[in-house]
């Protein structure tokens, strides 16, 4: 009996596995994979087997921005993280759900829980998490204006993942929160430099969001220049690799910042279907402050 668990446990594991290996290929293998042993985890009553499947699965729900079903997932993620007491999970769920309330607009719930995550990932030197959560707190920060602490925790950030430690951390996601924090801080040249890092960063590793974020962030660099042809070439390839990954939120983000782009070359026509259709489109998703923007 104790010989047949220990294959079933395996099994699940290996599916866990193959979840993982396939998260960044859009291929919807990940989620088929994390069904699996989540049927197979809850059949045997593995928990840890039940907390890893179903935090995946919300994984794959927030990268879609499913965001009220996510919370759902890491519901019971959380509830099995508490009762096994298992502190390094709970500081994974608290880094995802401060993701999901930032997504869903509620960013004293969203700081709450990455704080939460925070402490316990710093007293107990779970080192990949508190990166992790540094860059997701970074993020929020720069998006209220607070740039001076957004830096602060960045460059304790850039320390971390290329300190001693050797986190695996991507590099990428460290210069791409540089030159955003820095392009909205008006600091162009500085922030062109981090966003050409991270470009160069995340093609090696085959990041692709990351290449996706990157040539936005050059075209909004670029069309604050006024060098609107440059811009418009970035944003359409940004919004090619969005499309191709399914990523709807920057599909939404970058039409509407191609319509005011079209709107200051003068191409009114033009830049009114585009950004009709980028309210159509963000009106299907579950990105609340996306919504009141481009409505805006």
């Amino acid at each position: 009996m104790v010989v047949i668990m220990k294959k079933q446990r395996a099994h699940i594991d290996a599916l866990l596995a193959e979840c993982d290996n396939n998260t960044n290929k859009y291929t919807g293998k990940d989620l088929e994979c994390a069904n699996e042993a989540l049927e197979l985890a809850t059949a045997i009553e593995y928990d840890l087997g039940v907390y890893e499947s179903h935090f995946r699965i919300a994984r794959f729900m927030i990268a879609k921005g499913n965001n009220e079903e996510a919370i759902q997932h890491l519901d019971i993620c959380y509830s099995i993280a508490v009762t096994l007491e298992d502190r390094v999970r709970i500081a994974r769920t608290d880094n995802s759900f401060g993701i999901v309330y930032y997504n869903l607009g509620v960013t004293s719930k969203s700081l709450e829980h990455l704080l939460q995550a925070l402490d316990i990932s710093k007293s107990d030197n779970y080192t990949e998490i508190e990166c992790w959560v540094y860059n997701n707190i970074c993020s929020i920060l720069t998006e209220l204006g607070d740039y001076e602490t957004a830096l602060g925790y960045l460059y304790t950030l850039l320390e971390i993942s290329s300190g001693s430690t050797k986190s695996k951390f991507p590099a990428c996601l460290v210069y791409r929160n540089f030159a955003f924090t820095l392009y909205s801080m008006n600091e162009i040249t500085e922030a062109e430099s981090y966003a050409f890092d991270a470009l160069g960063d995340a093609l090696l590793h085959e990041n692709v969001q990351i290449v996706c974020e990157s040539n936005y962030i050059l075209g909004e660099i670029r069309a604050s220049q006024n060098k609107n042809t440059e811009a418009n070439d970035y944003y359409l390839k940004a919004l090619s690799i969005a499309e191709h990954i399914s990523n709807d939120y920057y599909i939404a983000l970058i039409y509407s910042k191609l319509s005011k782009l079209y709107c200051d070359m003068g191409s009114y026509d033009t830049a009114f279907d585009t950004a009709l259709y980028a309210y159509n489109y963000v009106m299907k998703l579950d990105y609340p402050i996306l919504k009141r923007n481009i409505a805006l």
